[in-house]
């Protein structure tokens, strides 16, 4: 008797691993996956955009870098809206977008470079300019 108990016990053990699982979770389908990554975007950069708001530095020679941040606003709402079907349409404008940033940022690392190499010019004394020459560096205004 202990033999059918055993084996009747162990059909019912079987027979539940074979059950679907009570809920599934589907994976995001690709618009809703593009939808997330803009607004991913989007969100980090409007937190870029407050920083440079209280950025004491900042002034009218920037200006190119807040345009462009604002084009590229332009093309992720222009994307949000009108979702491509097609992921290589997505990816273009993706990219684009992308690549506005990345010129934006090109320039100010340029610009940073040129004046920490005017700073170490003059602390080691290696510059003979003087103090109005060395404001026009500063200032954005050299030739």
């Amino acid at each position: 008797m202990n033999t059918k108990k055993s084996a009747a016990s162990k059909a019912v053990k079987a027979a539940a691993c074979l059950k679907e699982p009570a809920s599934t979770v589907a994976l995001p389908s690709m618009k809703q996956a593009m939808l997330t990554a803009v607004a991913l975007i989007q969100q980090s950069l409007n937190g870029l955009e407050l920083v440079r708001i209280h950025d004491e530095e900042w002034d009218e020679r920037d200006v190119d870098v807040d345009y462009a941040v604002r084009l590229v606003h332009e093309c992720l709402d222009k994307l949000r809206d009108g979702l491509p079907d097609e992921r290589t349409i997505f990816d273009h404008q993706w990219f684009t977008a992308g690549a506005i940033i990345n010129l934006c940022v090109s320039a100010l690392v340029l610009r940073l470079n040129e004046l920490n190499s005017l700073a170490i010019s003059v602390l080691g004394n290696d510059d003979s300019r003087d103090t109005s020459e060395m404001q026009k560096i500063l200032t954005g205004d050299a030739v």
